[in-house]
């Protein structure tokens, strides 16, 4: 899927940027300087809420995301007193 962007003030996007669009997060896989700092961008993770002209792009991706264990984050600490944690997220999809 492609999609082009006005960048005017940023920095030009590159291959592997993460991006979102009202939370929704996507990879961009190439970009081609259309003129100025206009781009034509190929992404990857389906576009799972239409863009229309002239809605906001965020350049740094973010995403809705929640625990994957109620649990997670949890210290527990070892003889050393010293905790390890590990966090497993997952995106929210239903909204």
């Amino acid at each position: 899927m492609e999609i082009r962007i006005d960048a005017a003030g940023y920095a030009a996007p590159v291959v592997g940027q993460i991006m979102s669009h009202d939370d929704w997060p996507f990879v961009v896989t190439w970009v081609t300087l259309i003129s100025g700092d206009v781009y034509e961008l190929s992404i990857q993770m389906p576009l799972r809420a239409a863009i229309a002209v002239g809605d906001l792009i965020n350049l740094r991706g973010v995403g809705r995301f929640e625990a994957v264990d109620e649990k997670a984050g949890n210290p527990a600490y070892d003889l050393q007193r010293v905790s390890k944690i590990q966090l497993s997220f997952r995106e929210v999809l239903t909204r």
